[in-house]
């Protein structure tokens, strides 16, 4: 149910549908920080990392592909930033 509901609202964000990129955003920015936090033990760069994560999701919104998963691209992005 859950990725049917994050396909959804891949496709909407791609219209640039702002409540889909605020779901998208409370639904996972804890996790997210979570990551971040895990991977960098400070707190101050995990929520800078959730930051870049959800601008970068916004910035490439019309590049995303419904039919992934948003969640795994999150991580993806999160631990890449993590690693920068």
């Amino acid at each position: 149910m859950k990725s049917r509901k994050t396909n959804d609202l891949a496709l909407r964000l791609r219209n640039n549908d702002i409540s889909a990129f605020n779901t998208l955003y409370w639904d996972y920015h804890g996790p997210v920080y979570a990551n971040a936090l895990k991977l960098t033990r400070d707190s101050s760069i995990a929520e800078d990392i959730v930051q870049e994560v959800f601008v970068t999701l916004w910035e490439k919104r019309h590049t995303i592909d419904p039919k992934q998963d948003v969640a795994g691209w999150l991580f993806v992005v999160s631990h890449n930033k993590a690693k920068t």
